[in-house]
């Protein structure tokens, strides 16, 4: 198996792994579960091509984005909507909310831990869905 037999999906997912992300990342971004993408970082094709485009991200760093052609890392999404909604000017404010909180009961650690994950909490979900 060749590179060229990797598919596009496999190519995408090998340019990901060499920029850093995740597995969970990279399968929600190429709509495949992530064990599939485990799967695929055993081949030895996909890895030769990890390691090409660590080679040419070595070479010739570009910082992704708009007109790069490479989509951007989830954590360098633009800030959600959802932010403003929930009454945070930013996500770094939504963080230091919840951090300062995290010591005052199990609740709040486990709020803090899904903010830490980028995942909503169970009140910010609630608040959500009660004002849409």
């Amino acid at each position: 198996m060749s590179v060229s037999a990797l598919s596009a999906k496999q190519q995408r997912a090998a340019r990901l792994c060499a920029q850093g992300a995740k597995q969970k990342h990279i399968a929600a971004e190429l709509g495949v579960d992530p064990r599939t993408v485990r799967r695929w970082q055993r081949l030895e094709p996909f890895l030769r091509e990890v390691e090409r485009a660590r080679d040419r991200t070595r070479r010739a760093p570009a910082a992704p984005g708009p007109g790069t052609g490479e989509a951007l890392l989830p954590s360098e999404q633009p800030q959600p909507a959802w932010n403003r909604f929930l009454g945070f000017a930013s996500e770094s404010e939504r963080s230091a909310y919840y951090e300062a909180r995290s010591h005052l009961s199990k609740k709040d650690w486990l709020d803090w831990h899904d903010v830490r994950a980028g995942r909503l909490t169970p009140a910010e979900k609630r608040a959500l869905r009660a004002g849409q």
